[in-house]
């Protein structure tokens, strides 16, 4: 297979941000004020039984409703309604129960487990259509802002010389890992403050500030940095020798062709959908969660794009999970084998709880499976493993002091 390299561009790209926090440390409301200073029309995925729309006099936005079970296949649904209903934000309030919330993901997996008597094994079941979600959001063409509910921990401080208890957010509520995928993950605090804890744009680093319409300004402003891509008619590679191997890199003009990765399914799979008056002929399917039941339409028409055939398989209907996330993807390196081997070593992992693991977070049944993000992923996750290993092992007692003869003395 001819490894194929082209030259490193800036390109335009699509927000993904993940605002996590406590309860009552404002997620939605920075969601909104966030989304606001993006620009374009604005949808919310309310999972808070109708809180979404508490915000109204904030700004002009549309909001639907989703009501338990929480699949993955519910949300990827509404997601892509909103994408082929012209929407420019999405924002997913909250994406805590689609891991978390009745008929989320630790329910589908308790299930499955229940029911073939393994627990591992059962998270091969519940794995791709996790990752499925994970992509429908990575690849849509809105901008995508998820809130996460946080782990709540109560702590006693001392502010002016008395002792209080305040509310902390510890871990996001979802699978570990997730963090990963976004552009920039905000931490809230009580005091509706936020700090991000990942920043590829550098706009926020060491910042703490609220989020306001200024905010999504600064990071429209970085998205809207980069070059749009090149055509692929319009790229023209040339061949290099790299390793012995002939290579397909980019020409001294700029032309830029590289191995194809996933692309966006622009068919989608939701359900296109009309708001205001010229909605009136488009009525929405009964059984199916779309914005024409929960949308606050404030009398303005959003055209969706052009019809389409419905094309996601939904598991569970007599058809296997698709496990999407290493489609024409290169498979692991010998490298990141070999050091997904060293780091399980490290972590205390034998031989088959690592390929119980491997198969819990994606799905392969070997380690020569995995495309090479998903070997990055678990060599990030092993060695976190190794290092809380190492951090709760105890230190050796120190050994007691010799007396003047050389001999251990005895402490009391």
């Amino acid at each position: 297979m001819a490894i194929q390299f082209h030259r490193a561009l800036r390109k335009k790209a699509k927000l993904r941000l993940a605002i996590a926090g406590p309860a009552g440390s404002g997620k939605t409301y920075s969601a909104l004020l966030t989304a606001f200073g993006l620009g374009g029309p604005v949808a919310l995925i309310d999972t808070e039984r109708g809180s979404g729309e508490l915000y109204a006099h904030l700004g002009e936005y549309d909001v639907c409703t989703l009501t338990a079970p929480f699949t993955p296949e519910k949300y990827i649904e509404a997601i892509r309604a909103a994408e082929n209903a012209g929407y420019q934000i999405t924002i997913i309030d909250s994406l805590s129960h689609a891991w978390a919330g009745p008929g989320g993901v630790l329910d589908i997996h308790g299930f499955a487990a229940d029911k073939g008597g393994n627990s591992w094994s059962a998270w091969r079941q519940v794995t791709p259509r996790h990752n499925e979600l994970v992509d429908t959001m990575l690849q849509s063409r809105c901008h995508i802002i998820a809130t996460l509910r946080s782990k709540m921990e109560h702590v006693q401080v001392v502010e002016n010389g008395k002792t209080v208890v305040k509310k902390i957010g510890m871990n996001p509520i979802q699978r570990d890992g997730l963090e990963y995928e976004f552009t920039v993950f905000l931490d809230l605090d009580h005091n509706h403050t936020a700090s991000a804890s990942k920043d590829r744009t550098g706009l926020f680093d060491g910042q703490v500030f609220k989020p306001t319409p200024e905010t999504g300004g600064k990071l429209l402003g970085w998205l809207e940095a980069g070059v749009d891509a090149q055509p692929r008619a319009e790229r023209q590679p040339n061949l290099v020798v790299v390793g012995g191997v002939q290579a397909e890199a980019a020409g001294a003009a700029g032309g830029t062709r590289g191995y194809t990765g996933l692309a966006a399914d622009n068919n989608g799979g939701g359900i296109p959908v009309e708001h205001g008056p010229a909605a009136a002929g488009n009525p929405p399917a009964p059984e199916r969660d779309n914005f024409g039941q929960h949308a606050v339409t404030s009398g303005r028409t959003v055209n969706h794009r052009e019809p389409y055939t419905q094309n996601t398989v939904l598991a569970g209907q007599n058809q296997p999970a698709r496990q999407s996330r290493t489609i024409n993807q290169a498979l692991a390196t010998p490298a990141q084998v070999k050091k997904i081997l060293a780091s399980a070593g490290e972590a205390g992992l034998g031989e088959d709880m690592l390929h119980q693991l491997v198969e819990r977070e994606t799905g392969k049944t070997s380690i020569k499976e995995l495309a090479k993000p998903e070997a990055s992923r678990m060599i990030d996750l092993l060695l976190s493993m190794a290092d809380s290993r190492a951090i709760s092992q105890p230190e050796p007692a120190p050994l007691p002091p010799r007396a003047a003869n050389g001999s251990r003395m005895r402490l009391f």
